[in-house]
């Protein structure tokens, strides 16, 4: 402690111990988590982070590096234009080895992929406190529009009136969600979703709804582990220099130990020592959709 010289030192001395207490969904930073949350949909340099190819006339590979906000409307492009085959093809694979998360909200294009189907999700709860309440607010600042303006003010008043409780999010505890005939947009007949200890947030959330979908198969190694407690909150620290984020709601997910173990995958394959062997998921997932072993 008597060489910290900045306030970036004291986040590095910091960090340490808050691992201890979760993995995930709880750092302290110089620098506030939702600093640059605004993405354009139009922004080049963010093309990397979905990339598609046709490996075959049976099979179309997208791959999504993130869920952070603007993903949607370039998910939404992607697809509805075809690229690569993605809509046409019988078996498709989905790969989000790398993706660490965002927003639930943005994901959806690529449910709508996967045809029709119906899914259901815990609604996620939080606790009534007033620095809870506060945090929350900035969702409000940052999201802004009507809808979510409206859902965000009726979310706080639900909150005012329960303190000292967990409040569900929803009306409900239980959300179902359908995918019809028209907002489907394509019927393959199977898809594989690559997975691995990268993937997190709301990439687990991403997991956990399509796994439902019995024409999805997951393969890979077990996700990060931060699926229960999500939703960052902020605050910041007296010295107003620290900012501490932490997960601000708790979803039961119905898996043991999710956030000890992850979501494990119905394919379990060894964690991949180098390039070569990353890149073999595909050709496996490929060989395995075509040869139709599943």
């Amino acid at each position: 402690m008597t060489q910290i010289k900045t306030v970036k030192d004291c986040t590095v001395i910091i960090e340490p111990f808050l691992r201890s207490i979760r993995k995930g969904h709880l750092r302290a930073s110089d620098q506030s988590i939702f600093h640059g949350f605004h993405v354009s949909t139009n922004s080049s340099s963010d093309q990397s982070l979905i990339e598609t190819q046709q490996l075959s006339e049976l099979t179309s590979y997208i791959k999504v590096t993130s869920f952070r906000e603007g993903m949607k409307q370039k998910l939404e492009k992607v697809i509805q234009k075809n690229q690569d085959n993605i809509r046409t093809a019988p078996y498709i694979i989905i790969d989000v080895r790398e993706n660490n998360g965002g927003n639930d909200s943005n994901y959806f294009p690529l449910i709508q992929l996967l045809g029709q189907h119906e899914y259901w999700f815990q609604s996620p709860k939080m606790f009534s406190t007033p620095e809870n309440i506060k945090a929350w607010a900035i969702y409000k600042t940052l999201l802004n529009s009507a809808s979510h303006n409206k859902w965000n003010d009726a979310i706080t008043a639900k909150l005012r009136t329960q303190p000292w409780r967990w409040v569900s999010l929803f009306d409900t505890n239980e959300i179902r969600q359908t995918i019809n005939k028209k907002e489907a947009l394509a019927q393959p007949k199977k898809i594989m979703i690559l997975m691995s200890s990268e993937c997190g947030s709301s990439c687990e959330q991403f997991i956990l709804t399509v796994k439902q979908n019995p024409k999805v198969i997951t393969m890979g190694q077990n996700t990060y582990g931060t699926i229960a407690a999500s939703n960052m909150l902020e605050k910041l620290t007296p010295s107003n220099k620290i900012y501490l984020s932490y997960a601000g709601t708790y979803v039961n997910s119905g898996i043991k130990d999710v956030d000890r173990l992850g979501i494990p995958p119905q394919i379990k394959l060894p964690q991949p020592q180098n390039k070569t062997a990353y890149n073999a998921e595909i050709s496996l997932a490929q060989s395995l959709l075509e040869n139709e072993k599943l």
